[in-house]
């Protein structure tokens, strides 16, 4: 276990027990009360009890409420969240991600050796593998907390992998201080929904390949979520645009830890020209604060996206919801949605339920509401241009089942169902064309 400082345990106060074994807060003190074994407060922090972490470990273990090698994984999350208290916010991803992407391209060879010169010698390392400092080398020059290779070490250990541990720091990047990156960060849920709906391993083995394309990739969640469903015989070509320097690092990251090849994925900040070759395309469209967006403008972004797209490629849209309130059909969005709806590109559209997708920074701000607070639903867009009208969009709406697609009607064929179906709230709804 990383050390805080020379024989100094980890703390953890109630509240992070919680976290850490998966419970609420009060269930922690009826465990203090309830068993007299549960380990005692070590000291106090600003009127907080703290607890040895290795003993609440050991407790949780013993007592069948936890297995270790699942909670040693969340425990090493938990290190790093306390000691990455002590570096800036906008630091300890990038670090933490290039770290666990050097030890990928470097034969998943531990990265703390236990001799000096450790960080003379990541840095050097850096430079070899990263010589034209596109994916990592900045950030691991600029790395001073030399405890960090042994934490990232331990942590993929825990995770079995370096991409297991890539998509962990990912998972719980608010944890690690990073909510500028979860600004519209969607709901695994909806994310393995949309990974469904694009149906990448099908496609590969129908076309030999998949050109995947994001034009608004952020720090490419979606990205990851359809290229985790493909199998490693399948070939994937990645275009990622991605308007913030950083992100767009992180992304060729992320995607090098996938094993997708250099030469087959794109990064960039520019998205024109991005979906020309593109087959299948997943996104979400920006967010726009409550006064300045409008279905006009989210209808015209969809459209613009549908536009340059090949005969026969997919697009799997993830739009606010006034995309499908009722609009005056005489009015600028009731005129474009009306044209995109008879195009025959749109196959289909799924209401969303809100809770999918968290608030976005600004109007946190202005509002207080914490960084899990979520606004309005959204709806899927599930385009197929000139696809077989095999797809078309049932004309009825009904809850989505949790474990299966709607079944079909005498006049329609259902969705074709993903090797692993997504599930949703039973609160979705397919929306009928006719009340669009």
């Amino acid at each position: 276990m990383v050390k805080l400082a020379r024989d100094e345990a980890l703390l953890m106060s109630m509240t992070e027990i919680a976290e850490l074994a998966d419970v609420k807060r009060p269930v922690v003190s009826t465990w203090r009360r309830r068993y007299p074994g549960f380990p005692q407060p070590v000291t106090e922090e600003r009127g907080q009890q703290l607890f040895d972490a290795a003993r609440i470990v050991d407790w949780l273990v013993e007592t069948g409420r936890a297995g270790r090698s699942e909670i040693e994984g969340d425990l090493r999350v938990h290190t790093l969240a306390r000691l990455g208290a002590r570096l800036p916010s906008s630091t300890l991803i990038p670090a933490l991600t290039a770290l666990i992407c050097l030890r990928h391209l470097s034969g998943d060879e531990p990265l703390d050796d236990e001799t000096p010169g450790l960080m003379a010698r990541l840095r050097e390392q850096a430079d070899e593998i990263d010589p034209d400092d596109e994916l990592l080398a900045s950030e691991i020059r600029g790395l001073r907390a030399s405890w960090l290779p042994a934490a990232v070490d331990e942590l993929v250990e825990a995770a079995w992998s370096t991409q297991g541990a890539f998509e962990r720091i990912m998972q719980v990047r608010d944890r690690l201080g990073a909510a500028d990156m979860s600004s519209g960060r969607l709901d695994p849920v909806l994310e393995s929904l949309v990974a469904g709906l694009a149906d990448a391993r099908a496609r590969a083995d129908r076309e030999g390949e998949v050109r995947l394309v994001d034009p608004y990739a952020g720090v490419s969640d979606l990205l990851a979520a359809v290229a985790g469903t493909l199998r490693d015989d399948q070939v994937l070509h990645v275009t990622a645009c991605c308007a913030d320097p950083l992100a767009a690092r992180l992304t060729r990251r992320r995607l090098a830890v996938r094993d997708v090849p250099e030469v087959e994925y794109e990064v960039r900040t520019d998205p024109d020209g991005c979906l020309d070759e593109a087959t299948i395309v997943v996104t979400q469209l920006p967010y726009r604060p409550a006064e300045e967006r409008s279905a006009a403008l989210s209808l015209n972004a969809l459209n613009d996206l549908l536009l340059p797209l090949s005969r026969g490629a997919a697009a799997i849209v993830v739009a606010p919801a006034d995309t499908t309130a009722a609009l005056d059909p005489t009015g600028d969005a009731g005129v474009l949605r009306g044209e995109l709806l008879t195009s025959g590109s749109v196959k289909a559209v799924i209401r969303l339920p809100g809770g999918l997708a968290p608030i976005a920074p600004d109007t946190r701000s202005r509002c207080g509401c914490s960084p899990l607070t979520t606004r309005s639903g959204n709806a899927a867009w599930c385009c197929w241009p000139t696809c077989p009208t095999a797809l078309s969009l049932p004309d009825w709406s009904m809850p989505l089942s949790p474990t299966c697609w709607p079944g079909a009607t005498s006049s329609s064929t259902p969705m074709p169902t993903p090797a692993s179906t997504p599930s949703l709230p039973r609160s979705a709804r397919w929306s009928p064309r006719r009340a669009l």
